[in-house]
């Protein structure tokens, strides 16, 4: 297809006529006028008007007719014919206008132009015709130099057409490259507006408030729930200082200031996890959990801030009455079983010692009395929110014997080989009492869990500026899915549930947050072979 034909913009005839004829149809009408203003013999010569007359008619075909509607091809005759009309003007003018000949340069640029080299020869044999076109009418050959003026006019033409053919060439395959560029950018957009789109429909579609901002800390994108939360709170997403006043920590009560709150934490770097906070007058309060993350691009460079924030109303307020449940219900019964165990002192006071079944029988009532008495006391531990300590700097050994000396009994009556190894000389600033409570919680899971003949190691070593405790027991092990909820308040282990393993679930999770307290960590690894349960804790 040529490619003068196939760069229009609408394949309409006025661009195909815009493009080719009309330059030389304007050019060849002034060089006739001033043709015939310096000779007005010009008037009566036939051949000028003939060739005039060719190109108007050519002229004319070129805008009117469909060539979309037909091959490509046939816009050559409209140039072979200018050709013609080229030749006789020529002939006319060649003595008045000596460049009247560079008229031919039109039809040849545009055979080669827009045909390409293959018809190149087309436009050679058109310049020879030209400047053969006299000796034509005259009948006779052009003899010594005038076969000069005949070869001349050709060679310029033929050197035209390859300069222009290559540039031709070029432009072609620049439009192939520009055109392939513009396929892929649109491509490329699209992808980029389907991204777009999917993205949005995504922010919009999950339930939680989600808002990203741009590196300069202004808002690109948030749902719909982020602008509904915040303004709970008083303020706009994308209106410094992006925080309000109705603004509380998890304990409900404590107010946090503008900078301390989530969005301006966010933006100063600071990543969330997990971040609750109380939205909202009282009365009208949303509990959230928050979580943010800096973006980065390959390069480092830093492509916002997503900040993420869940309602967690309805699970933060049923957690809440739990809470108090537990504790209204450890209270209502610790009351009459303290009074049980006063009364229950009073009747062995008073039975005969000689009666060794009553004894027996009422040293059962306490014992399981006693038991009672400490779960309660885990739930009423577990239902306090705070944990208090008291540090003071101790000698850790002491600690942990007295814990290892007073469940040794029950190790024994399992027959397990009990010991432990503790550094002597270490020394920590810890709670006593809540670190004991601590390691009873520890050892005596151990004690339960492991079978009779197997093994529990209580460990006691410095590590770097923190000290370690280690329990471990050859017991029943754990999987996987029951170590991740160890620490869970009121979890237990299926073994624990099918042996009738005594307990309620709260020992770890108390330990675990005594630990925290203390600002340390408390981490399980177990197998089907046994459990390793490690403390670290600051030595200060």
């Amino acid at each position: 297809m040529p490619s003068i034909y196939a760069q229009g913009r609408d394949h309409k005839q006025w661009y195909l006529f815009a493009r080719t004829q009309l330059p030389l149809l304007l050019c060849t009408l002034v060089v006739v006028v001033l043709g015939i203003v310096a000779s007005a013999a010009l008037l009566d010569d036939g051949v000028l008007w003939g060739g005039l007359a060719l190109i108007a008619v050519a002229s004319v075909v070129a805008v009117t007719v469909p060539w979309d509607r037909f091959g490509p091809e046939w816009l050559l005759s409209v140039a072979i014919v200018d050709l013609l009309a080229v030749a006789m003007i020529r002939s006319s003018l060649i003595h008045i206008i000596t460049p009247v000949g560079l008229l031919s340069v039109f039809p040849v640029m545009w055979i080669v132009y827009g045909f390409r080299r293959r018809f190149v020869p087309v436009a050679v044999v058109g310049a020879f015709c030209i400047s053969g076109f006299p000796y034509l009418l005259s009948g006779r050959l052009p003899v010594g130099v005038e076969w000069a003026a005949v070869v001349t006019l050709p060679i310029i033409v033929v050197g035209i057409a390859f300069a222009a053919s290559a540039a031709g060439d070029q432009l072609q395959r620049a439009n192939e490259v520009a055109v392939k560029n513009a396929a892929d950018l649109t491509v490329m957009l699209k992808r980029a507006q389907d991204s777009e789109l999917l993205s949005r429909a995504i922010i919009d579609t999950v339930s939680a408030a989600v808002a990203f901002y741009g590196p300069d800390n202004r808002l690109v994108v948030a749902n719909q729930i982020a602008h509904e939360t915040v303004r709970t709170v008083g303020f706009e997403l994308d209106e410094p200082p992006y925080a309000g006043p109705d603004v509380l920590q998890a304990d409900r009560q404590t107010p946090i200031p503008f900078e301390d709150q989530i969005i301006p934490r966010a933006l100063r770097g600071e990543l969330l996890a997990d971040h609750m906070e109380w939205l909202g007058k009282p009365g009208n309060q949303t509990a959230i959990l928050a979580t943010s993350r800096r973006v980065y691009r390959d390069n480092d460079e830093l492509l916002g801030t997503v900040i993420v924030a869940y309602d967690v109303t309805k699970l933060a307020e049923a957690i809440s009455v739990r809470e108090a449940f537990l504790t209204t219900v450890s209270h209502e019964l610790r009351t009459p079983l303290t009074s049980i165990v006063g009364y229950l002192e009073l009747v062995e006071e008073g039975i005969d010692d000689a009666d060794p079944d009553m004894i027996a029988y009422l040293s059962v009532i306490n014992r399981n009395a006693q038991e009672l008495h400490s779960r309660i006391a885990e739930l009423l531990a577990v239902s306090d929110t705070h944990i208090v300590i008291e540090k003071s700097r101790i000698t850790v050994a002491p600690v942990i014997g007295g814990i290892v000396e007073k469940l040794a009994p029950t190790a024994r009556e399992k027959r397990l080989h009990f010991g432990a190894e503790l550094d002597d000389a270490l020394e920590a600033s810890v709670d006593p009492d809540r670190l004991a409570q601590v390691m009873q919680n520890l050892v005596s899971n151990a004690i339960k869990y492991t079978p009779a003949g197997g093994r529990v190691d209580v460990g006691l070593v410095q590590s770097f500026d923190q000290l370690r405790i280690t329990v471990v027991d050859t017991g029943i092990g754990m999987t996987d899915s029951e170590r991740r909820q160890a620490f869970d308040r009121f979890y237990r282990a299926e073994a624990a549930r099918i042996g009738a393993v005594q307990g309620i679930g709260l020992g770890l999770a108390i330990a675990k947050e005594i630990v925290e307290a203390h600002d340390g960590s408390i981490g399980i690894d177990s197998s089907s072979a046994g459990t390793t349960v490690t403390v670290l804790m600051p030595l200060r």
